[in-house]
């Protein structure tokens, strides 16, 4: 008789052991799930949201977009790159070499280009931006009293 109760003994504190066990899992995952959800809410923001640089009423967004990159015009062949808050014109001439620089901001599909250099130098322009299923970028005029820059924009562009 005594061997049959250290049996049940046993047993029971197999069970117990493994009741622990699942009860240190369920705390665990209660605990990630309140970890997780602090770190995501908007009072802390998380690692893209601590990117974004406030600069007066507008947020700016110096991570990489969609737009980032190198494009070619396909109708003269300049070079249109964005490089974070970077914007870069330059044309392919030998004779009429050009590079145009300046700032772009990006707040969903809107960019603002403020050239630093050349023709239009401090003027703002401001552009909705859409790429096509091809990959082709569009620039349509919202308002730029730039019209070089403008006629240079609304061409269509593909990514180097």
């Amino acid at each position: 008789m005594a061997t049959q109760a250290r049996k049940s003994r046993r047993v029971n504190n197999g069970q117990n052991n493994l009741l622990i066990f699942f009860a240190i899992v369920i705390v665990l995952a209660i605990i990630s799930i309140i970890v997780a959800y602090f770190y995501m809410s908007e009072d802390n923001p998380g690692p893209e949201q601590a990117q974004e640089q406030q600069t007066g009423t507008e947020i700016i967004n110096p991570g990489i977009t969609e737009i980032e990159g190198t494009w070619v015009s396909n109708y003269d062949g300049r070079m249109l790159t964005i490089d974070g808050l970077r914007i870069t014109i330059e044309s392919p001439s030998v004779d009429d070499a050009e590079k145009i620089n300046g700032q772009i901001s990006i707040e969903a599909n809107i960019v603002t280009i403020v050239y630093a250099s050349g023709y239009c130098e401090n003027m703002e322009g401001h552009y909705l931006y859409s790429i096509n299923d091809n990959g082709e970028l569009f620039f349509k005029l919202i308002k730029d009293k730039c019209k070089s820059r403008e006629e240079r924009m609304t061409m269509t562009w593909f990514k180097l």
